[in-house]
């Protein structure tokens, strides 16, 4: 039996499938978590300030999440109440706290700050405090009290602790704070005219934290091993001193068998005969090193910094820093050779750094002599005294001729140097560090129109060694102290986490 055909007419067909809704999700779409992601990607870039954005003004500059922001939590918070909920119930945006001179008018952006972030006491707080420098006819202790005192209420969530501070906050910590920073992990100090007892009280209470692996001290608070005879010096991975005696580090390398990081800017020569070195001390686990060339030793056949580097062994040497105030001697430059011989170390990285700190200038106010001495820091003379100590270095010892692998000069640099890196057969014996992998110059003044020829002959004449190589001009990282450890891979930026 045969079925009729059954012929379906347009109004019986069931109508086409529409095509798939696109869902176009914009970012007022996203969860609160999602937001404070993305805002705290935002307020932490630094390329913005590169991008021509303006920088801040007013409180918003002095009171910020960081040096030279282009943006703060409360601006985001003010575009609408779907973002002001994102900023406002999320304290990880209000972590990092960066005061710089603050006057009397941002009390509120500072107290409001320190209110949103304090969800818990336990939630971190990674503080720059920088205090105004002032005239004693302007100075008006109460108002730097009252600023400073907000941040002090916060110490509990203390993390990082960068504090330069005046000797009006003496008192003000002194006698009003008994415990500090029980969960801090690291601290930089510049106690501008503190008394000696103030200030090693206030360093005994930041070392006393169970978390405490770096300390840093600037040349404003001269180091004394003796103020922390209670201290245990074990949990310390990262010293950095601005001002000790040699006899006092001596006795730090002694008292910090696991340090990894060590910082010496300033080495004061002994009053006493040096004499000579007893048995070198070993450190199983430094691997970087900074040190600067003191003034010449009243006994002409030692150095300080030879007696210093002849009392070490140091089997895990990487990168060693040199700030000369100056000349490098011939006697310097050997002991260097000696430990590296000695320790039996891979020492592939030798930085050269600014001879003058010119940040610290302006944070201290000085002003005196000022355009003579930074004058004479980037003057010729002081490069061509650069690369002389460079050609020395790289001619006369081959442990360091052999093994450097990775120079970094960030002094101003010109024609000369990178002709002395340049390859070249008839010169190679004055060729500087011949296998090198890695070149990068801070300020170099030819790095334009015919000097870009010669710093790519300088780069060809290299291959296939050098596989990395930088040159130009850098910006100032003097806002955070502990920025070039964390970007040496040293001790990894985890752990100021």
């Amino acid at each position: 039996m045969a079925f009729p055909s059954v012929t379906q007419t347009p109004e019986a067909s069931s109508p086409p499938p529409s095509p798939p809704t696109v869902s176009r999700m914009s970012i007022n779409n996203l969860p609160s978590e999602i937001l404070a992601k993305i805002f705290t990607e935002y307020l932490y870039d630094h390329s913005l300030e590169r991008a021509g954005l303006k920088p801040l003004t007013g409180s918003y500059r002095r009171v910020a999440v960081s040096k030279g922001a282009v943006t703060s939590p409360l601006q985001l918070g003010h575009v609408c109440a779907l973002w002001r909920t994102a900023v406002f119930f999320n304290p990880g945006l209000w972590s990092h706290l960066y005061v710089d001179q603050p006057e009397e008018q941002d009390a509120e952006l500072l107290k409001l700050w320190c209110k949103q972030g304090r969800s818990t006491w336990r939630h971190p707080l990674y503080l720059t405090f920088i205090q105004k420098r002032a005239t004693d006819s302007e100075r008006n202790p109460s108002t730097g009290q009252a600023l400073f005192w907000q941040c002090l209420e916060e110490s509990m969530r203390w993390r990082t602790a960068i504090l330069y501070l005046g000797a009006e906050l003496e008192e003000l910590i002194m006698g009003q704070v008994s415990h500090l920073a029980p969960m801090l992990r690291a601290f930089h100090l510049d106690l501008h005219r503190w008394g000696k007892e103030a200030k090693q009280s206030f360093c005994e209470r930041l070392l006393s934290g169970p978390l405490v692996w770096k300390g840093a001290w600037g040349a404003e608070t001269p180091f004394s091993v003796s103020t922390f005879h209670s201290i245990s010096w074990s949990s310390l991975s990262s010293i950095s001193i601005g001002s000790t005696p040699l006899s006092d580090l001596l006795k730090v390398v002694q008292l910090a068998p696991n340090v990894a990081h060590l910082s010496v800017c300033v080495l004061f020569r002994p009053l006493s005969h040096l004499g000579q070195p007893r048995s070198p001390h070993r450190l199983r686990r430094l691997q970087w090193l900074e040190v600067a060339n003191p003034h010449v030793c009243a006994i002409p056949q030692h150095s300080v910094l030879q007696f210093f580097l002849d009392s070490l062994i140091l089997p895990s040497l990487t990168t060693i820093v040199l700030r000369p105030s100056n000349l490098f001697y011939e006697r310097d430059w050997l002991a260097l050779s000696k430990l590296v011989d000695r320790s039996g170390c891979n020492l592939e990285t030798l930085v050269w750094p600014n001879v003058i700190d010119i940040s610290a200038f302006e944070l201290q106010g000085i002003v005196t002599q000022g355009t003579e001495t930074l004058q004479e820091a980037q003057s010729p003379e002081r490069d061509t005294m650069m690369l002389e100590q460079l050609k020395y270095a790289s001619s006369h010892f081959e442990a360091l001729r052999t093994g450097i692998r990775h120079l970094e000069i960030q002094c101003p640099t010109g024609r000369r140097t990178i002709d002395h890196l340049t390859i070249s057969i008839q010169e190679e014996e004055e060729v500087l560090f011949p296998f090198l992998r890695s070149i990068k110059l801070h300020h170099c003044v030819c790095a334009y129109h015919a000097g870009a020829r010669r710093i790519e002959q300088m780069r060809e004449s290299r291959q296939p060694s050098l596989v990395d190589l930088e040159v130009g001009s850098t910006g100032d990282i003097s806002e955070d102290p502990f920025e070039t450890w964390r970007n040496a891979g040293i001790l990894g930026a985890d752990r100021l986490n």
